[in-house]
């Protein structure tokens, strides 16, 4: 017998909560009420009430799941389904899920493989949002972000000629560690604007922490409650972070004009020229950052870039075994219109991914690099600086490079095991 669940959100992929009754006997596994899952495709994602606990389950994991509505023993289920729904049923006591066990104790700071995570960070942002946040996370505070990031752009364009004057030796080593120590308070602002509108729409935010993330020291926050979210509010979530980097590159842009070409203006402006390249990375559709996720949000594809890779490998290798007229004597092995609207965007994904960031390397060397070679030959400060700020690029790069290449083999090799993915990270 399969819980029966009422329907919270209607916008193609329903959010469903269990029941509200109380399990009927002690042995028999049932999901708390308010238990929720969101559906992504072939997976789903099954959510704790309080928001502090996901599970990413798929096939008969899922199968799993609905038996734990208080009819069938423990036993009962592991004997249907096998002995994985052991381990998925501990899983689920452990986190909570199952009515009259109680979650292990969260604490408050742990050591994990994201890095060092603590509790706490939802009060920061329910201050935030009393503070004006919640004026901000909207669609006209997005508007004005962007309104303000095209004006700094059109600054940084009319003042493209300030390359010529170079910084002092001076300037470029205190530009260099001004650069990097810019870099977690601009990421906790990137992070918190996701954070504002997760909160926003009734979500709870998770924890937060520092770890290493393109071999550089980074900011994160646990969002995993988004994917509760209604399917526009996703892709309002996945925008925020970069309309945030746009108002800071766009306040500091007009500053740096303010200044004029003087060691401060030089200085303003090469980091209002990391924040639009920061921008740029994140719309990049070749890595899964926050323009991939509004896009796979927007298109309705929970696994955008995997099958539009897949659609068009499939296209390429139909275009090379197949002519044009053996296609149309045997129209069965064409391929469907789904298959080719998928293909067309993965070659456009591929084709604009490329253009991003060889425009974005082509600013860098022309823009940041001058910066960056004069830091390194000026002093021992100036050097480590220049290594600090330039290896978590060169690591990142890599690391991508690497992901892109892999992509695949992982992703048959995880649906050949067909185990428990256990807790979601987050987008």
């Amino acid at each position: 017998m399969q819980v029966s669940h009422q329907t919270l959100v209607d916008d193609g992929r329903s959010v469903e909560r269990a029941p509200a009754d109380h399990a009927s006997s002690q042995g028999l596994p049932r999901l708390v009420a308010g238990t929720e899952r969101q559906c992504f495709g072939d997976e789903i994602v099954v959510a704790r009430p309080d928001g502090l606990w996901h599970l990413l389950l798929r096939g008969e994991e899922v199968d799993v799941i609905d038996a734990c509505d208080g009819t069938a023993s423990a036993e009962a289920i592991v004997s249907r389904f096998g002995p994985f729904a052991a381990d998925l049923l501990e899983e689920l006591a452990s986190g909570g899920f199952l009515e009259g066990i109680a979650a292990t104790p969260e604490r408050g700071v742990v050591a994990s493989r994201n890095g060092i995570e603590f509790a706490g960070f939802s009060r920061f942002v329910h201050f935030a949002q009393r503070a004006g946040g919640r004026y901000v996370a909207t669609a006209p505070g997005a508007l004005a972000a962007v309104a303000v990031g095209i004006v700094g752009f059109a600054l940084l364009v009319a003042t493209s000629n300030w390359i010529d004057t170079d910084l002092s030796a001076h300037g470029a080593v205190i530009a260099i560690w001004v650069l990097i120590a810019t870099e977690i308070p601009t990421a906790i602002l990137h992070e918190t604007a996701h954070a504002l509108v997760i909160d926003g729409h009734g979500r709870r935010v998770g924890r937060a922490g520092f770890g290493f993330y393109w071999g550089g020291l980074s900011f994160f926050v646990d969002a995993t409650n988004a994917l509760m979210l209604a399917r526009r509010y996703r892709m309002s979530q996945a925008v925020a972070g970069p309309c945030a980097d746009l108002l800071v590159g766009g306040v500091v842009a007009i500053a740096a004009w303010r200044c004029g070409p003087t060691d401060v203006g030089l200085l303003l402006r090469v980091v209002a020229v990391l924040m639009y390249l920061t921008v740029l990375i994140n719309l990049v559709p070749l890595l899964q950052l926050d323009g991939y996720w509004f896009l796979s949000d927007a298109l309705d594809e929970p696994e955008l870039r995997e099958k539009s890779f897949h659609a068009l490998r499939h296209a390429l290798r139909h275009a090379l075994r197949h002519a044009l007229r053996h296609a149309l004597r045997h129209p069965q092995q064409a391929t469907t219109r789904r298959d080719r609207v998928l293909a067309v965007y993965g070659l456009f994904s591929i084709a604009f991914g490329i253009a991003l960031l060889v425009s974005g390397a082509a600013v860098w060397l022309n823009e940041l690099w001058p910066v960056v070679a004069m830091a390194f030959s000026t002093s021992l400060l100036g050097a480590v600086g220049a290594i600090v700020f330039v290896a978590p690029l060169v690591l990142g790069g890599a690391a991508q490079v690497g992901h892109i290449i892999g992509h695949r083999g992982r992703d048959r090799e995880a649906a050949s095991e067909g185990t428990c993915e256990g807790t979601c990270e987050g987008r």
